[in-house]
């Protein structure tokens, strides 16, 4: 994931990233770059919740960057064909 779209901000205990909107070709940017982690992520996570949670901390870090609903909606079905891809689906996250 490419951290220079974050921007954390000290919110009392916890961080909490600040984005700006993406455009469409910055968001498939991000989609191929999640895609391309997915299996070195499955093999270096301890177990399947540890997978999940670092996933979805990614994901929503793009879905967050879609500004219109054209938009997420294809985030959306994006990342359910990325999870596809890779024999997983959204409804495995029993963590």
């Amino acid at each position: 994931m490419d951290l220079s779209l974050r921007r954390l901000v000290s919110s009392g205990e916890t961080p909490r990233p600040i984005l700006a909107s993406m455009d469409r070709s910055e968001l498939r940017t991000h989609l191929e770059h999640l895609d391309a982690a997915v299996s070195a992520l499955l093999k270096s996570s301890p177990d399947r919740c540890h997978f999940w949670q670092a996933f979805a901390g990614m994901a929503d870090v793009i879905e967050d960057g879609a500004v219109t609903g054209d938009d997420a909606q294809f985030v959306s079905r994006r990342l359910d064909e990325i999870l596809a891809w890779h024999g997983l689906e959204n409804g495995d996250r029993d963590c």
